[in-house]
């Protein structure tokens, strides 16, 4: 893994600034630097449109791995990208690496270990490899369970994916693509 920086963390945005910031905050405090590539949706594409524009926003990610942080999700604590390179390192390398988020009550995924099965891996719930990033980014779904699409046409493919039972991050709010709550904007 040389020199380059191991962690991009992928954020598209659209109109949730508190939640963003506190994003934002989450991927900063990390104590193995990453890259924190942040895609704002100016024109209000939406979910869907966000995803179908991946594939043009894709190359600016450089980490050797690369994952997506939701605008209102945040990594649990300071230590995720450093324990990542260790247990990427541990695994000799994996495509993808699966660990959880949390929604609500809710972790993620729900099915654990094998093939990445719609409703029950959400969230975005993995890092994979920038090479792997970058051919398969035309494959999120332009939906919401993009994320779904995307990591399984990766398991489709052949590519060797590695289960870590670890917390990533959890989810400020459940928005599925909506603007955060105008009292949190006012606050």
């Amino acid at each position: 893994m040389s020199t380059e920086r191991f962690l991009s963390v992928y954020t598209p945005t659209h109109k949730r600034p508190m939640l963003l910031r506190l994003c934002r905050a989450s991927v900063e405090s990390q104590t193995l630097p990453c890259e924190h590539v942040v895609i704002p949706d100016e024109v209000g594409i939406g979910i869907a449109g966000v995803y179908a524009a991946l594939p043009e926003h894709a190359p600016k990610a450089s980490g050797a791995y690369v994952m997506v942080l939701s605008d209102d999700n945040i990594l649990v604590d300071e230590t995720f990208a450093a324990e990542l390179r260790r247990e990427a390192e541990r695994a000799d390398w994996p495509d993808a690496i699966v660990f959880k988020g949390q929604i609500a009550d809710s972790v993620q995924p729900l099915s654990w270990g094998g093939e990445p099965q719609i409703e029950k891996i959400d969230l975005s719930c993995f890092a994979v490899r920038r090479r792997v990033w970058l051919a398969h980014a035309a494959d999120w779904g332009h939906r919401y369970e993009g994320d779904f699409d995307f990591i399984h046409a990766v398991w489709a493919c052949g590519h060797r994916l590695h289960w870590w039972d670890r917390l990533a991050f959890r989810a400020l709010q459940i928005g599925r693509g909506a603007p955060e709550p105008a009292e949190m904007v006012t606050a």
